[in-house]
This record gives C-alpha cells, sequence and structure tokens, in this order.
C-alpha cells in the first residue's frame, strides 16, 4: 500500500484500503503495522484481463471471516510469521 506517496489521492485510496481490512480483522485502531498481520479474513477477488491479454488479479474487497455459527475464529497469537513456521 503507498501509505507515504507525493501524490495525495494513492495516499487516500491506501488509507482507505487499509482501513477496510482493519475493520475485517477487528483491529480497529492499531498501533503499530503489525498488529492486522496474520489474521483471518476474506479477500474477494475477480480476474481481469488486461490489453495484453493477460489474466490478472484484482482485489475487490476484504471482509471478516466467520465460521459457520457466525461467530469469530480465535485470533493467532502466534507472533511468528507463518512463512517462518516449521
Amino acid at each position: 500500500m503507498n501509505l507515504d506517496n507525493p501524490n495525495p489521492l494513492t495516499v487516500k485510496i491506501a488509507r482507505s484500503e487499509l482501513s477496510t481490512i482493519c475493520r475485517a480483522v477487528g483491529v480497529m485502531e492499531p498501533k503499530d503495522s503489525c498488529e492486522p498481520h496474520n489474521l483471518p479474513l476474506v479477500v474477494t477477488v475477480k480476474q481481469k484481463t488486461d490489453a495484453d491479454g493477460e489474466v490478472r488479479n484484482e482485489v475487490k474487497g476484504y471482509a471478516k471471516r466467520e465460521t459457520a455459527n457466525g461467530t469469530r475464529p480465535p485470533q493467532n497469537t502466534n507472533p511468528t510469521p507463518p512463512w517462518k513456521r516449521g
């Protein structure tokens, strides 16, 4: 996300997207940028064909992930990123 960019519109879009992600993972006022990391959420992705005929993924939205009974799944309290876990 372009939170630090000379173009104010780019920053506004990035802040809006980050806000949506934070709401989806239940981190309403993050004090650190890593707080929304490794938390479950649903990402809606649409495939789009560009001018060169290449199919690309385009993120269309974020939502909170709920279990089958309508409750939120337990939060991951493991600070180790998934790609570093053994």
